[in-house]
């Protein structure tokens, strides 16, 4: 995401993976004429923080495979792996958003994913599209994708979803057209994080609580957050005040 977790309300699965129909990602935002951000109607991205707490142990519990919609395949942690050291043995720049952002953040998996979410430079999307095709992933097209929002799936129905962005001189990630507001905001993509032994870029924790806030949030939601919060000791947004929302 994000695309919010990329993780988001009222959508509709149409290609096995997380970013789905519906509200944008939590984690791409418009910014208001009134300095506000909100999702945008486009697919957003997420970041994640870059302080990775060493020796703590997890004070949430993780989610189980009964906790997620049975439907849904499984991007595996080993193929997660495998697929970032590809896009790194090409130099290939990448950050994670979405929940294994919120994982990378954490240090560990912490509950199960359907997808990877990754925002990754515009000019990169072809490149990134030639290292999916050798691990038989297929672009799919969905109605009302915008351009820089690249998707694909393969055999098993696990999804990659990129977010192509172009820095600007404030270091946003602009996603398309800049007068439509939908970016990561300056800071976003500065999170570190570790999966599996692997260092890498994603997220920061603060604007994966921004994002998520800006809608109705779901369990997944409530777990990634109430995670991150206890792990690095932030205040939790307004809609995350109770468990319950």
């Amino acid at each position: 995401m994000s695309r919010d977790g990329r993780l988001w309300p009222d959508r509709e699965v149409t290609c096995g993976a997380e970013s789905l129909h519906g509200t944008a990602p939590a984690s791409l935002m418009a910014v208001g004429d009134d300095g506000s951000s909100t999702p945008s109607t486009c697919r957003t991205v997420r970041r994640v923080g870059r302080h990775l707490a060493s020796g703590r142990t997890s004070t949430h519990r993780p989610l189980s495979e009964s906790d997620q919609p049975a439907t849904l395949p499984t991007m595996e942690l080993e193929h997660l792996v495998y697929l970032c050291r590809s896009f790194q043995g090409e130099g290939l720049a990448f950050w994670i958003d979405g929940g294994w952002g919120v994982d990378a953040l954490l240090g560990e998996q912490t509950r199960p994913h359907s997808d990877l979410d990754l925002a990754v430079k515009f000019d990169d999307l072809s490149a990134f599209q030639r290292v999916l095709q050798i691990q038989a992933y297929s672009r799919i097209y969905r109605a009302g994708d915008a351009g820089w929002n690249w998707v694909f799936q393969d055999p098993a129905g696990r999804s990659v979803d990129l977010h192509g962005f172009v820095l600007d001189g404030q270091g946003t990630g602009v996603l398309g057209d800049p007068g439509d507001g939908t970016m990561y905001p300056a800071g976003a993509l500065d999170g570190v994080g570790v999966l599996d032994g692997i260092e890498v870029r994603c997220v920061a924790a603060p604007f994966v609580l921004k994002f998520r806030n800006g809608f109705v949030p779901r369990p997944v939601d409530h777990h990634d957050i109430a995670a991150l919060c206890a792990r690095f000791g932030l205040a939790r947004p307004s809609r995350f005040q109770s468990e319950n929302g």
